[in-house]
């Protein structure tokens, strides 16, 4: 049956639209936020869903009661709209706020409490208004239509504009505006909301659509009374399958995460990819029930469920095979928007079945209980109550139990028989039909158990974990043998791969390091910096991987060494498999492993020290530019002593010049006189907290003399320490000449990286598209500037003399000459 449309539907058709966008642009900005406060995490994103739907559950609870008893349906909704308005344009000033207390707050029970207050403050109580928005709306809309159609109607188009406010702010506003003048932006548009809604209360007396317009105001029987609330066996059928349904729903959308991560790739982009079909899907389900006329709604519903869950095993065979896709589209030489719309289509392709379904269930729900049910406004409110609080345990079931217990295979089986629970209760519904039905039905159910459970396909993982979806190409072939393999919610999938008797560590397909060459450039992130060190107390190392540059670390004489790792699979990696290249350095006594998020261990940790080395093996992964942020580098000059050194992995390979120099004028804010270095296909950038690097020739020598640095310098291929100079491309000076240049082509002055304007986030995955890998244009460019002799400086130290002839010998004159280093 179609829905007759008139102006007034029109119009609310119109504001449901807008305000699924602003809401979902408000989920977006807050996760996005929370992972500056409390880390990249998966656990950190799930804490941040649980909290965002504990607060929906709350608001739905509360304010659709209100929503019911109320004479002014219309001037709640509005008054709604108006506080997320609000919300949304001081939400970065409270970040700004926030950032500056948990940066300044020493004292662990203050801060305890400011880590309640904020997400608090910054999400439950938005979210708990944001809880009273569908009920309210409901109400408003009831009177306008003959039938409950209305219910799935507006659901199905609340997702779909979620669906385009991913879209639009994942591939439009961030990247161009920012987040905070993207927030001003959403905020502006939920005032457009306001407006329309303020006018439309003007020219319309709203009490004439209600029977219930003298109903008074009573906020006591509306709080206080909750425990007056009586549910009788068919409530809770329903809202006990509304709660499986919100748990089903995350729990595989977590699942979903993590193994589409592996598959089409971890960057801003992908994510956005991900949400924009999941929701897309959902919403079109509930569009699509709202078009259509079904008598038995509860036995369209447990078909539905039944499908669900005969396609989600059947993917299974599919999950494996989808990295041939971006192999093929590879050999075309795609742009960046083709790679974008593979990832498109191949996740579209996954799970447009299974989100229309999902998007199905939850508004028939919806259209029989509140047709049994007194009032249909709390009725909505408690449903969709319900099925808030099954999200927020399905997110935490899916991050804390289903992966790192049983992996993405196994979890997706796991979830898949939840909506078998679904078709139980609604034959307990049925109870007319529930004895005739009942035998038919379970053994049904019992034969695709045994199905699932018994006939589960084995995935090619050296196929799956083999990084086609980062540049296009071949991935790892079927000769390459597998010597280790988790999959978690800390890190992903991480993979140790053995290619022709070399080991490879990958983190989602991603490069994490090898004990071939690769291993000699980590050795000279640290050392480098090393050896500018004016105290050896204390070092830390950001970024284990293989642990080649935490092992060039212990060979010097620091007192007290920390690594941090976010993935504690890669700790045991690198322990068990390269403990030969990092010189057993976690078994180090001076060495202590923390598990932690690095960004948020530097800002909670107070210690200070001589040296933070850190090593990303690429920057164009989601959370990534949290590392490259002015923040974050504040955070860092924070930790590091008086003169204190900070050396920081940037790659040459798949960026532009732009996005080099954003990175080295980002540093710049915080850090005045950075130097960069180029070693094999790899650069890094050295700072000093407080004035320039100075060159310590009797510490030099003295490095020379010792054994275990000696030893290091021969395993680099170096026969003295003054050959680590020729890494050196961009002094003090030159390097403003290099950012001067870039701004000069531009015709615009670069941006500086910041958590509210994450540039780099959006810029660089667009290098992965890049025809070639422009490293060599990058190098050469850079190398350009190198105008400098550092013979000549290392020869104005005092006592450089008596080496002259060693020290003129080591330099290589040419560019033919710096290959081979």
């Amino acid at each position: 049956m179609n829905i007759k449309i008139n102006n007034k539907q029109i119009f609310f058709s119109f504001i449901t639209i807008l305000s699924g966008f602003c809401g979902i642009f408000f989920e977006t900005l807050s996760n996005k936020v929370f992972t500056y406060l409390y880390g990249v995490t998966i656990v950190a994103t799930t804490m941040t869903l649980v909290l965002f739907f504990i607060g929906m559950f709350l608001g739905s609870l509360v304010l659709s009661r209100i929503a019911k008893v109320t004479k002014a349906p219309l001037l709640l909704y509005l008054t709604i709209e108006s506080l997320l308005s609000l919300y949304l344009l001081i939400y970065p000033t409270f970040y700004n706020l926030s950032f500056d207390l948990l940066n300044s707050t020493t004292d662990g029970t203050v801060r305890l409490l400011i880590d309640i207050l904020i997400p608090l403050l910054l999400l439950v109580i938005p979210t708990f208004i944001m809880g009273g928005t569908i009920p309210c709306l409901y109400r408003i809309v009831s009177n306008l239509y003959s039938n409950d159609q209305y219910l799935p109607y507006y659901y199905g188009l609340n997702t779909l504009g979620a669906a385009f406010g991913v879209f639009v702010s994942s591939y439009l506003l961030f990247p161009s505006l920012g987040l905070q003048q993207s927030a001003y932006l959403a905020g502006a548009v939920n005032l457009v909301v306001v407006y329309l809604l303020l006018i439309y209360r003007k020219k319309t007396n709203e009490e004439i659509f209600f029977e219930h317009g003298n109903v008074k105001f009573d906020f006591k029987n509306i709080i206080l009374h909750f425990h007056k609330i009586k549910c009788n066996q068919v409530d809770w059928c329903y809202l006990g399958a509304s709660c499986l349904s919100g748990l089903f729903v995350f729990a595989i959308e977590i699942v979903w995460f993590n193994l589409l991560a592996l598959i089409i790739g971890n960057s801003v982009y992908a994510f956005a990819v991900m949400l924009v079909s999941i929701l897309f899907g959902i919403g079109l389900g509930g569009y699509i029930i709202s078009k259509i006329e079904i008598k038995d709604k509860l036995k369209f519903l447990r078909f539905s469920q039944v499908l669900l869950v005969v396609y989600l095993y059947c993917s299974l065979f599919l999950w494996d095979k989808l990295g041939n896709v971006f192999t093929f589209v590879g050999t075309f030489g795609p742009s960046f928007f083709v790679m974008e719309l593979t990832r498109f289509i191949v996740t579209f392709f996954m799970l447009i079945i299974p989100c229309l379904i999902i998007g199905m269930s939850f508004p028939l729900l919806l259209q029989n209980y509140t047709k049994i049910e007194s009032n249909p406004t709390t009725a909505t409110g408690y449903l969709y109550a319900a099925n808030a609080l099954g999200s927020a345990l399905g997110a935490l079931l899916g991050c804390f139990v289903l992966i790192n217990y049983f992996g993405n295979k196994q979890s997706i089986n796991i979830i898949g028989t939840l909506p078998l629970l679904i078709v139980i209760i609604t034959l307990a519904l049925d109870r007319n039909k529930c004895q005739r039905l009942t035998k038919q039905w379970l053994i049904l159910i019992l034969v695709i158990l045994v199905s699932r459970f018994f006939f589960t396909p084995n995935w090619n993982l050296s196929a799956m974990t083999g990084g086609q979806n980062i540049y296009f190409s071949k991935g790892n072939t079927s000769d390459d043998k597998i010597l280790f393999h988790k999959e978690s919610t800390h890190s992903g999938v991480i993979t140790l791969i053995d290619k022709k008797g070399v080991k490879t560590l990958y983190t989602n397909g991603k490069f994490e390091g090898n004990d071939a060459t690769e291993i000699l450039d980590q050795y000279l992130f640290a050392t480098i910096p090393a050896i500018f060190s004016e105290k050896y107390n204390s070092a830390a190392n950001l970024g284990l991987g293989v642990g080649g540059s935490l092992g060039a670390i212990t060979q010097f004489p620091y007192a007290n060494i920390d690594v941090v790792e976010i993935s504690p699979e890669i700790i045991k990696v690198a322990k068990d498999h390269f403990s030969l290249i990092n010189f057993n350095a976690l078994e180090n006594h001076r060495v202590k492993t923390n598990i932690e998020d690095g960004r948020i261990f530097f800002m909670t940790n107070k210690n200070k020290y001589d040296l933070i080395t850190m090593e990303l093996t690429s920057v164009w992964f989601a959370g990534s530019s949290n590392l490259y942020s002015r923040e974050f580098y504040q955070i860092i000059n924070d930790s590091l002593n008086e003169r204190g050194i900070f050396q920081q992995w940037i790659q040459l390979h798949h960026i532009s010049l732009a996005n080099i120099a954003v990175i080295i004028k980002t540093l710049k804010e915080v850090f005045s006189n950075p130097t960069l270095w180029i070693m094999g296909h790899q650069a890094i950038l050295i700072a000093k907290k407080n004035g320039k690097l100075n060159i310590n020739y009797s510490k030099l020598i003295e490095f020379e003399k010792d054994k275990k640095i000696s030893s290091l310098l021969k395993k680099i291929g170096y026969k003295s320490i003054f050959q680590i100079f020729n890494h050196l491309i961009l002094s003090e000076e030159n390097i403003d000449l290099f950012i001067k240049d870039i701004e000069s082509k531009s015709g615009v002055a670069l941006e500086i990286n910041s958590d509210m304007n994450p540039l780099l986030e959006f810029a660089t995955p667009k290098g992965n598209a890049f025809k070639n890998d422009n490293f060599s244009e990058n190098r050469q460019t850079l190398f350009d500037y190198k105008w400098f002799d550092i013979r000549n400086i290392i020869l104005g130290i005092p006592g450089a003399k008596e080496h002259k002839k060693i020290i003129e010998d080591m330099y290589f004159d040419t560019r033919d000459d710096f290959e081979k280093i």
